[in-house]
């Protein structure tokens, strides 16, 4: 029995379908007894109370406090046919059902195409392609389809397209309209992926891996894992794939924040989500470092007259207290007993240092102390200070410049001698964070090297001949490193003398924290938007937040891809298929701060319904690159608008003028009153009624005023006759465009930006001769939406070849009934109804190149086609105008619109040759005709 009743937000009552219900049953356990059933339907906008569906909402009164009454209406406004029902049957489970309007149902409609799809397995396959012919007794029951889903199918798409039937024009089979597919409506398998437990979660320094194990999801194909920073914000979304029952990713994360993830299953085969796991628990980074800038030393003399150093510093955020470690040593740190250790208070910001020496220098270094047992910040760079007194070429180069920490750095040399000896000893400086002395130093000669802070292989006295390259390897990974600290570096090398040349110049090697990128999609509103939901409205921005803070950005390239595969149309109206992985928008802004994009639809034509991709590439100054993506769908309503144009054709001229307009188009169900076999339509506006036509002996019944009339039920349960009226207005917010289809499938422009709240008339003085063919395209002011439609051809019936030139055109305003004062074309016209001798040529752009060892010469193609033809006709001696036309022709400095019957058409270069002799009663012609670009 179906769920409910329920109370929506105007104040109705409503209950929703499960599976076996019917509307005879609803009426009978809600509307007080089951002839109340046609009440329901009338009320529901029900065409065929057998048609219900599961989970759709039936509503128990007309309307609810507040609610205005009104017609319902058909809307040209949006695509045609408008598919109103969509859904599983009821009565019938793993049937689907559809149902639909359209704005011409009677208005010559012959037939419905309709379209069946499935997908399975991952792959889309034609499900069923038919056509359904309207019955005019009963016309509504060819506005709906059924059809089986097939074993294993997890979703199905349906679309359908009317078919108009056609009249004879010119003696020509022509349709009285033409009408695209309508929207796709899709259903899915709405079987659930079950939940997955709790990710487990681990954090090693900067590197957060989140795990989940033992997962037994059916039909689960990957788990998309959701980090979120500081108890707030989302950092990352990402999805791993499940193997051998477990899913794992690894994140690079931030200094001093701490961290929890979530996880939900996800099925690529179906693209469903299961709901999402709790949350992990929270786990902190290590803590921020202090400061370089902020950590300072100073001399100062203690109360007792001793010499001091006083250590400062910033404070950090979530800090358990500061380790100070100083020596007089620099190369002491990590590596000798001579080094002090003392611990500050969480909650200072300097510490007073007592009793030292005078004329020695101190160094020092300063890091953050984590809470419980997370691990410590790294150490800030090393500073020093002197109390009392102040205090000596291989060619080299390295694998980078900026290496990212735990990342191994190669240092190469070559040993340039003088005297042909070869390297005996090499020794290597390495100075931290510009220090002024080696920090650490090594001899390289026929040992080998392994500790924390570098390896080297010694070569043999043999492979060091000939200049060869040696090399050291860097371990970044050393906690002697800091993150963001610089190592330069000089190398000297001995030869046989063992005595040591000139240093190398310095090399810098910058070690840094990998960079992260904080990437979110937000609405005109500025909340953020959830990773996978979706897009509902224009203007949406990208933000893009990059760290860490101790690197700039320089830059970011923005892409936007589709997920899917999909048919859409560009600005002009033809339709393009946008595969899979394709970029819709791609873009790089030179910025330093913090990414901030607008998306409108002016910059960006998105599909309802549709999955996308947005990847975001940062750029630091530190060289270290990150990509981060984000995946929405987008779910608004891409408001299109049908226009349609009226055509005339002037056959002096040969021109056609052309009226575009966009109406909002209603259907009206008007109260008709009967009175003594009379049936008369009224000004009373019923709303929508389910009814059918009133037959007596065979004959339909018609009003006073010649409408049909139908018998039905109000929502309110009254019987009442009634008739329908179709009623329009013009659309406001929609531009208009105008386009000739050409004879080779191209479209050219006529005119564009029409206000359609006008009625203006352009003129297209080159329709070609056969059929006058031509797009309306309308652009929607406010999304940028694009609907077109293509006029059925309108029959020309040129029978002559037409050349024009010296062409000048207009548009013009219909609205008034006055006889326009210049006519909308005028320029030269040559007309030749005579047979023509046609001799065609091709000139493609080739080069033909001649290679030593080939046979034949090599070709290569440019894009010139080179197309000419060659006309040859006799006219009459005493054809005066066509032979005055024909001289004017012929010093004509400029481009010719060529027509011939058959219906193509295209500006020309023309040439023209004729010859008149005495005693001849014809004169030969010939045209020289060459295509050229031209306009329109």
């Amino acid at each position: 029995m179906a769920k409910g009743p329920y109370t929506a937000s105007d104040g109705r009552q409503y209950v929703v379908v499960v599976s076996g219900d019917t509307l005879g049953a609803i009426a009978q356990t809600h509307a007080g007894g089951f002839s109340k059933y046609k009440q329901l339907a009338s009320i529901n906008n029900i065409s065929n109370p057998n048609l219900i569906y599961v989970n759709q909402k039936i509503y128990l009164s007309k309307e609810g406090a507040g609610s205005s009454s009104g017609s319902a209406s058909a809307s040209a406004s949006t695509k045609d046919p408008d598919i109103t029902s969509f859904g599983e049957l009821a009565s019938e489970a793993g049937t689907l059902f559809a149902t639909w309007t359209w704005s011409k149902a009677k208005d010559h409609t012959a037939k419905y195409k309709v379209s069946w799809t499935y997908y399975q397995d991952g792959v889309w396959f034609n499900g069923s392609l038919s056509e359904i012919s309207v019955d005019e007794d009963a016309e509504e029951l060819s506005r709906q389809s059924t059809y089986s889903v097939p074993d294993g199918a997890t979703q199905v798409k349906f679309k359908v397209k009317p078919i108009s039937e056609t009249y004879t024009s010119n003696d020509t089979e022509t349709d009285y309209w033409t009408a695209s597919w309508s929207e796709t409506k899709t259903w899915a398998n709405d079987t659930p992926l079950s939940t997955p437990s709790t990710p487990s979660v681990e954090l090693e320094k900067l590197k957060l891996t989140a795990t989940l194990d033992d997962i037994d999801i059916t039909g689960a194909t990957h788990i998309e894992f959701q980090v979120v920073k500081d108890d707030k914000d989302v950092f990352a979304t990402k999805q791993a794939e499940i193997t051998t029952g477990t899913a794992s990713y690894a994140f690079n994360v931030n200094t001093g924040s701490r961290y929890k993830v979530r996880c939900r299953a996800y099925s690529s085969k179906t693209k469903y989500y299961s709901d999402y796991s709790g949350y992990s628990d929270n786990t902190g980074a290590i803590p921020e470092a202090p400061d370089n800038d902020g950590f300072e030393l100073k001399a100062i003399n203690d109360s007792d007259g001793k010499l001091s150093i006083q250590v400062s510093w910033k404070t950090v955020n979530n800090n358990n207290g500061y380790t100070i470690e100083y020596t007089t040593k620099k190369f002491y740190f990590d590596a000798s007993s001579e080094v002090t250790s003392v611990t500050a208070n969480k909650d200072t910001s300097n510490y007073i240092i007592t009793n030292m020496t005078g004329g020695v220098e101190y160094f020092f270094r300063l890091k953050t102390n984590g809470k419980n047992k997370e691990e410590d910040s790294e150490w800030t760079e090393i500073k020093s200070i002197v109390i009392g007194e102040p205090p000596a070429a291989p060619t080299t180069w390295s694998s980078t410049t900026t290496a990212t920490s735990g990342e191994s750095v190669s240092l190469y040399w070559v040993h340039n001698a003088e005297d042909n000896s070869t390297q005996t000893y090499a020794y290597l400086e390495l100075y931290v964070n510009g220090s002024d002395s080696p920090t650490y130093f090594y001899t390289f000669g026929d040992t080998a090297i392994n500790n924390d802070i570098l390896s080297y292989t010694p070569l043999t006295e043999e492979e060091r001949k000939d200049g060869v390259i040696e090399s050291c390897a860097l371990k970044t990974t050393s906690s002697k490193f800091t993150l963001g600290c610089k190592i330069e570096w000089r190398l000297q090398t001995a030869g046989i003398t063992k005595k040591y040349g000139d240093f190398s110049i310095k090399r810098i090697i910058t070690i840094n924290a990998p960079a992260t990128l904080e990437l979110k999609l937000i609405n005109k509103s500025e909340n953020v938007i959830e990773t996978v939901t979706t897009v509902t409205a224009f203007p949406f921005y990208v933000y893009g937040l990059a760290g860490p803070d101790t690197q700039a950005p320089i830059g970011y390239h923005l892409s936007i891809t589709s997920n899917e595969m999909y048919e859409t149309v560009d600005s002009v109206g033809n339709e393009k298929i946008v595969n899979q992985g394709e970029e819709v928008y791609s873009k790089y802004f030179d910025v330093s701060q913090t990414l901030m994009v607008e998306l409108s639809a002016g910059n960006i034509d998105l599909e309802n319904g549709i999955e996308y991709t947005v990847s975001c590439t940062v750029a630091m100054d530190s060289g270290l690159t990150v990509t981060e993506e984000v995946t929405f769908t987008v779910a608004w309503a891409d408001k299109q608008y049908v226009p349609n144009a009226a055509i005339g054709i002037d056959t002096e001229t040969m021109t056609a003028s052309i009226r575009p307009y966009c109406n909002n188009r209603r259907f009206v169900y008007y109260y008709v009153a009967y009175n003594s076999g009379t049936y008369t339509k009224t000004t009373t506006d019923l709303g929508q009624l389910y009814g059918e036509r009133v037959k007596i002996d065979e004959q339909y019944l018609t009003t006073t005023t010649g409408e049909t009339v139908y018998e039905g039920m109000t929502a309110d349960g009254d019987e009442v006759y009634f008739c329908i009226v179709e009623e329009s207005s013009p659309v406001t917010n929609v531009l208009l465009s105008v386009y000739r289809r050409e004879f080779n499938g191209t479209f050219t422009e006529i005119a564009t930006g029409l206000d359609s709240a006008k009625n203006t008339t352009v003129t297209d003085p080159h329709p070609a001769l056969d059929y006058a063919r031509y797009r309306i395209v309308a652009t929607t002011k406010d999304t940028g939406a694009v609907g077109y439609y293509d006029l059925p051809g309108y029959p020309v019936g040129g029978k002559a070849v037409i050349l024009q030139w010296n062409d000048a055109w207009t548009s013009f305003d219909t609205t008034e009934d006055a006889t326009l004062e210049k006519p909308a074309w005028s320029g030269s016209m040559l007309q030749l109804p005579y047979n023509i001798d046609v001799s065609d040529s091709n000139r493609p752009d080739i080069s033909l190149i001649e290679y030593a060892g080939r046979s034949h010469p090599v070709t290569y193609y440019g894009t010139q086609l080179g197309s000419s033809s060659t006309w040859s006709l006799a006219i009459p001696k005493d054809d005066k105008e066509t032979l005055y036309a024909l001289r004017r022709l012929a010093i004509w400095m400029g481009d010719v619109y060529v027509r011939e019957p058959s219906g193509s058409g295209y500006w020309a270069n023309v040439k023209v040759s004729f010859s008149q002799k005495h005693s001849d009663v014809t004169i030969p012609v010939t045209l020289s005709i060459t295509q050229v670009e031209g306009g329109m």
